[in-house]
């Protein structure tokens, strides 16, 4: 693939199974377009085999464990035309024993058909684009219930994040153009 005329340098790429397969050749291409690379695989000895192929390509790249238990609750979407991956990780969040969530449009649906729990959030506006306004209006809804109760985990959480956001510059600096 010729990268020469897509750049993303200055941007930090952070790929999910990036330790090796399709997930590697995803962070190559996007390491060889200027990106830096951050990935997370389900243990240590995956991210160690991951950050030893990147090396060994000359990437930089920092890895970190991240999985799925049967203490987690799992949020899953999926609208028309109903992702094939969304649904193969759902099966595996069940084969760990974490709860699912779904959020689609139908209770017919494939994820509604293997979700703990199923959110219906209708998105039938005709339009040239899908919208997904109201799915996300859900999510906005279930996030603040779920958090509810859990201040001071939460909070050691997002220190973390917001650490490493900073470290990979995951987002922009706010830049006033006029000082108050």
């Amino acid at each position: 693939m010729n990268m020469n005329s897509f750049s993303l340098k200055g941007k930090t790429a952070w790929i999910t199974g990036a330790s090796y397969g399709i997930g590697f050749a995803i962070a190559e291409a996007y390491a060889a377009a200027g990106a830096t690379i951050v990935f997370n695989d389900i243990n240590q000895e995956l991210v160690d085999k991951g950050l030893k192929a990147y090396a060994e390509k000359g990437i930089d790249a920092k890895g970190y464990v991240c999985d799925v238990t049967s203490e987690d609750a799992v949020i899953a979407f999926s609208f028309p035309r109903y992702s094939t991956s969304t649904v193969k990780g759902v099966q595996y969040c069940h084969s760990v024993g974490a709860k699912v969530i779904g959020i689609t449009n139908s209770n017919l649906s494939p994820l509604a058909q293997i979700s703990d729990c199923v959110l219906v959030a209708k998105s039938d506006m005709v339009s040239l684009v899908d919208s997904l306004v109201a799915p996300l209006s859900v999510v906005n809804a279930l996030i603040v219930a779920l958090a509810a109760g859990r201040e001071q985990e939460l909070s050691k959480t997002f220190d973390t994040l917001e650490k490493v956001w900073e470290e990979y510059h995951v987002y922009e600096k706010r830049v006033d153009t006029h000082e108050v």
